[in-house]
């Protein structure tokens, strides 16, 4: 039989909404139709992780995307999708030390919802008529251990390309 521990830690995913879509189309998938028949388009994407505290124990947590797709030999700009995801989580129990805090809200809870993201981003581009684009997973954890050691070159500099805390100066 196993014996439960008195001090256990619990990460819990409240809720998660879509706080900010921008979906600027350059051309019609109709006016495409021909052109992407011969060339495939170049699709990119950025990611920005970051997370605020609440209050007490609570979290918003958020993921903000671009998405972008052109012809480069045409110079033709085909669609721009700016979207930010969040989840709203809370951290409860023994075991969430502060040093700790960060680094499961950047890693653990943006691994979480970033499948979510993954979802909203193919819908939008479907419902604008293109064919749906999945964005390739994302190691978080690698992320974060990279720009962590990025930030240690400099002291005076904060994270500012990934995880930094909403309303941090």
């Amino acid at each position: 039989m196993r014996k439960e521990s008195a001090t256990t830690a619990k990460l819990k995913l409240i809720t998660q909404y879509v706080s900010h879509i921008e979906f600027k189309v350059g051309k019609s998938s109709h006016e495409l139709s021909t052109l992407l028949k011969e060339i495939k388009p170049e699709i990119t994407f950025q990611i920005l992780p970051g997370y605020r505290h609440l209050d007490n124990n609570f979290y918003e947590v958020s993921i903000e995307a671009v998405v972008h797709s052109k012809v480069e030999e045409e110079k033709t700009e085909i669609f721009t999708l700016n979207i930010t995801y969040c989840g709203i989580c809370q951290l409860e129990g023994e075991g969430f030390e502060n040093d700790k805090t960060e680094k499961i809200l950047l890693i653990n809870v943006v691994t979480l919802i970033f499948q979510f993201l993954r979802k909203e981003v193919a819908g939008i581009i479907l419902s604008g008529g293109y064919p749906a684009i999945m964005l390739d997973p994302v190691d978080f954890e690698k992320f974060y251990y990279e720009y962590q050691s990025k930030s240690k070159k400099d002291e005076r500099e904060e994270l500012t390309d990934f995880g930094k805390e909403v309303g941090e100066e």
